[in-house]
């Protein structure tokens, strides 16, 4: 007796509850970063490497949890939107546990320890990819009641409001970023240039969360806009 997946249960309930859970992930994900550059700024490489190792297993599951998913949905089932919809949202949530992995994985291997003066905003800039996250779950989490309701006017709006929220957060990162980067150009005569050079990157790799959580929640509101 072939022994049935969590996964195909999630399908018989709802096509939307994997992608709720694939989206919690990346929160997972995003919301050990703080600790990590914090850590960082103290020299904990130890403490570092546990929280990138963390940051890495839920990558993985994240991963698992994909793959089931793009096995376990059946072509001929019948779904109240379409079924690449769903598979590219899933493979485009799926870039912030790995972004984020990324970044973790710099810091760490490089061992980078932000300027003193701009740590605390590197947090924040941080703080505010994983307020885009959370954002985005909510956006998600919306989608079992727009199919219950018939894609009713009221479940839509409530959708189109919550991606607002999610394009003010991803525009306070953008502004974020800017700042960082003209404050790291001041600061690199005074510390090592490969340094620098990976600084950047980070900077980089994080405002690509709050991009990819904007790109998520617009191809959320594109698809149940059919």
């Amino acid at each position: 007796m072939v022994k049935k997946t969590v996964f195909s249960k999630l399908f018989r309930e709802s096509p939307f509850v994997s992608v709720q859970r694939h989206m919690e992930f990346g929160r997972d994900a995003v919301g050990q970063l703080s600790s990590l550059l914090k850590a960082s700024y103290i020299a904990d490489w130890v403490l570092v490497e546990n929280i990138y190792d963390a940051i890495s297993e839920i990558e993985n599951h994240a991963d698992e949890l994909k793959r089931e998913i793009r096995i376990s949905l059946p072509r001929g089932l019948f779904l109240p939107v379409y079924r690449t919809d769903l598979l590219e949202l899933i493979q485009l949530q799926d870039q912030i546990p790995n972004k984020t992995k990324d970044a973790a994985g710099l810091i760490l291997g490089r061992k980078i320890v932000f300027p003193e003066n701009i740590q605390e905003q590197i947090v924040e800039f941080a703080q505010v990819s994983q307020e885009g996250v959370l954002s985005v779950l909510k956006v998600t989490g919306q989608l079992d009641d727009l199919i219950r309701s018939g894609f009713s006017n009221r479940e839509v709006h409530v959708i189109e409001d919550l991606v607002n929220e999610v394009s003010v957060i991803e525009h306070r990162a953008d502004e974020q970023q800017i700042l960082l980067r003209s404050q790291l150009h001041k600061l690199e005569p005074s510390n090592n240039p490969l340094d620098m050079m990976f600084c950047y990157n980070i900077i980089e790799l994080i405002a690509n969360i709050s991009d990819v959580s904007q790109k998520v929640s617009h191809r959320v509101l594109c698809m149940v806009a059919r």
